[in-house]
């Protein structure tokens, strides 16, 4: 039996005079039977689920496949360019991998890879700063296919930078999350990347070569976002 104190609801022994608590009267407290006090167990906190945070990425993943496929579109309309038209098509293009990068690093960000988005964000914007002060002197330089190709290289430079770590980071996020299109598409943005840059660099020499054909440099990003877009479709849309 027990005692309840009526000021502070402490249970006493049936003996007791006051309250060993707070030493209130417990002398018309009549005796009642002791009561286990109800276990207490913390309340987890609430977090999204991993398909809610799917989906908020996915828009991105999504758009930075539509503009694969620009790139793609792109790069078929200036094989046909020729001498400074080629300059304006190649920051062209630059433009358009900056943009896709840029998308997918808030993609990296809501799928919790926030040191990779970090990572890409600096360098992104080291490399709009490098292409803008190369492409002011595009003028002064001849315009000769090994100078064009020199100009490219150097603009391109930071890009190969950004784009090796995005398609890793594409590789990563797709092994950690089990998202298997997002990691083929990553394999193909790699492979893309290393064809980008022999192509380029035997460009200075005037005659590039191209390690997945004739092509293959045009075809890869259009292959890529096609993987983009099925991997939104699969993966990030909301189930009904």
């Amino acid at each position: 039996m027990v005692k309840i104190c009526k000021a502070r609801g402490y249970q006493n022994p049936d003996y007791a005079r006051f309250c060993t608590r707070c030493g209130a009267p417990l002398a018309d407290v009549p005796q009642q039977q002791y009561q286990q006090p109800p276990p207490q167990y913390p309340f987890p906190t609430p977090t999204p689920s991993r398909r809610s945070i799917d989906r908020s990425a996915g828009i991105w993943f999504l758009l930075s496949g539509i503009i694969g496929i620009i790139l793609g579109i792109l790069g078929i309309s200036s094989r046909k360019l020729e001498g400074a038209e080629v300059v304006v098509a190649g920051f062209l293009i630059i433009a358009f991998i900056y943009t896709l990068i840029i998308l997918s690093y808030k993609g990296f960000i809501k799928l919790n890879s926030k040191s990779l988005g970090r990572t890409i964000r600096k360098v992104f914007y080291y490399g709009i700063i490098y292409t803008v002060l190369i492409s002011m002197r595009t003028i002064q330089l001849p315009a000769t296919p090994e100078a064009l190709g020199l100009l490219i290289m150097l603009a391109f430079i930071p890009t190969f930078l950004l784009m090796f770590i995005y398609g890793s980071g594409l590789i990563y996020v797709g092994a950690k999350n089990r998202l298997w299109i997002i990691l083929a598409g990553g394999i193909v943005f790699l492979i893309y990347t290393i064809s980008i840059v022999i192509a380029t660099a035997t460009l200075v020499g005037g005659t590039p070569i191209y390690i997945l054909g004739p092509n293959g440099n045009v075809i890869s990003p259009i292959l890529f976002g096609a993987l983009m877009i099925v991997s939104y479709i699969v993966d990030f849309r909301p189930r009904s």
